[in-house]
This record gives C-alpha cells, structure tokens and sequence, in this order.
C-alpha cells in the first residue's frame, strides 16, 4: 500500500514547475475570456450571456472563498474539523443539490440523499484510505480533495436515480398497482424502475471509464504531474480513485432507489403517492447574486445590441 505524507509529491531534486503565485493580474487576464464570452453571446443573440457572466462571477467568489477556508482547516491538522467539513457541509450542500434537482419531491428526499451520499462516501472513503494511506490518515491536503472527488460523481449518480425513480413510481402507478394486485411485494413492483434508473444513473460513470486516459489525462492525475509525481504513479493514484468513484456511485444509486422505493409505499404495501408534491426548492446554480451585484455586472450587457 503507498504512504501519502505531508512533505508534498515533487520527485526528489527536482523544483516544482508550477509552485509560483498567480498574481491579481493573471486573474484577470483569464476573467477577460469570460467576459469575452458574454459579449460574443450577446452579439449573436444565443441568449446566454447573462448566464455567462454571472456563473463566471460566482466560480470567482466561491473558488475564493473555498481557499480561505480550506487554508485554516488545512492548518490545524484536526481529524473532527476535517471529518466535520466533509460530512457536515460537503455532504450536505450535496444532498441538497439532489434534492432540488427532481420536478417532483417527497418530504424525506434531503434525508435520503444525506443517507445515501454519507454511507456510500463512508465505505469508500475506508478502502481509500486503507489503499492510499496518507500520513496521518485525516490528513486535509489529501482527504479532502479525495472526498470531493467521491461525492461529485456520486451526486450525479443520486440525482439522476432519484429523477427517474420518482418517473417510474408516479407516470406508471397503473403499471406497479397492477403488478401488487397479482401478489408481487413492494420492491417486486418497483424492480423495473430500480433497474431502469440505476442503468441510467451508471451511464456516466461507466462511460467514463471508457475513454479515460485517451481523452484527456484525468484530474487527479493532471494534480500529481504538475506537483512533480512521476507519470507512472500518478497512473496508478488514478487507477484507484476512479474505481472507487465508480463503486461509490454505485453504492449511492442503489441506496437512493430503495429509500424512495420505500416512501412511496405504505406500511401495509400499498403504492402510496400522497407524499408527492411539486418541487420548490432551488438548485444552487438558481442562487442568486444580491441585485446590486447583478446589475453592476450586467450594466455594461445592456449596452449592446
């Protein structure tokens, strides 16, 4: 098993190419595309502009402020502070998230998908951390970044399942009462929505691993070679992260299913749709900037035709 430790991944002797501060500057300069962007679109009338310019602001803001507090967290070297950010915000912010995303709720989605995306990232998280064995294992500059990896994929993978599994459960109620009337259970009833949303939800996953390395050189991988790990075991680093990224889909998918599976049936085993109602939450990308923010950006928009 390899040992992460906290003296970094450069190769010995040589000077991290990519150590040097990007200055306000060069910020900037790499702003200036997007605008440029914005201002494209408005010319041609895609109506997109708006959008453009405003979720480039809000990347800025909040890769910033993720910086700021990643610096303390990092820091302290504090296995609660570190285990308390990934399950009490990563996890939650991604559990809302799920949530908001299906047109159709029920009252305990948020909690199902906390369920969920905490118990998959739990059992994947041990078999990282026994694979990868940073030094010491709560350690932020790793666990974290790993954390983060596991729980976007897997919110996709949650979001997706949830979407097509309330799909099946309210457009073919027809189709699960008729089977519960010829003595199936609940979950016999449900079965044909569990697969179909499960083969949906690993699309993404599966087709990943399908062209990853011929593509592109895959995030983490990318992170290693820049800090100066050799090519070779940076390959392997991704190995593990992406079958754990899959499993933990997987894991995620499955659990999702069969807890709205369960709310959707009484505890007599009647197909149950009382709970469901018209979504209200809000995604994240809905969040808005205050609206002196947003006008200020969008001031100089208006101006073109």
């Amino acid at each position: 098993m390899s040992n992460f430790s906290s003296s970094g991944t450069a190769m010995d002797g040589q000077e991290d190419p990519v150590s040097g501060e990007i200055s306000p500057q060069g910020l900037l300069v790499a702003f200036l595309a997007i605008v440029a962007e914005a201002v494209a679109a408005r010319l041609l009338e895609l109506g997109v502009a708006d959008q453009l310019l405003i979720s480039g602001c809000r990347a800025f803001i909040q890769l910033s402020l993720l910086g700021v507090i990643l610096h303390p967290i990092f820091t302290a070297s504090n296995p609660g502070i570190v285990l308390g950010y990934i399950f009490g915000f990563m996890i939650l912010v991604s559990a809302y998230e799920a949530a908001a995303r299906p047109k159709v709720t029920y009252p305990g989605i948020f909690r199902n998908a906390v369920l969920s995306l905490g118990g998959s990232l739990l059992v994947a998280g041990v078999v990282l951390l026994i694979i990868v064995a940073p030094s010491p294992w709560y350690n932020a500059q790793y666990l974290i970044p790993l954390a983060g990896m596991l729980i976007n994929n897997s919110l996709s993978g949650v979001a997706l399942a949830l979407n097509e599994m309330i799909d099946h459960l309210t457009t073919h109620k027809e189709y699960v009462s008729v089977l519960l009337a010829f003595g199936a259970t609940p979950w016999e009833a449900a079965w044909p929505g569990f697969v179909r949303s499960a083969q949906k939800a690993l699309i993404p996953a599966i087709n990943g691993m399908n062209v990853i390395g011929l593509v592109t050189i895959p995030g983490m991988m990318t992170g290693q070679i820049l800090g100066g790990a050799s090519p070779v075991k940076a390959a392997r680093y991704q190995i593990v992260i992406t079958f754990l990224i899959s499993a933990c889909s997987f894991m995620s998918v499955g659990f999702i299913c069969l807890l709205t599976i369960r709310e959707c049936f009484d505890h007599e085993g009647r197909h149950d749709l009382a709970c469901m109602v018209k979504q209200s939450r809000l995604k994240i990308a809905q969040w808005s900037l205050p609206p002196s923010i947003r006008r200020c950006l969008l001031a100089p928009l208006r101006c073109l035709r």
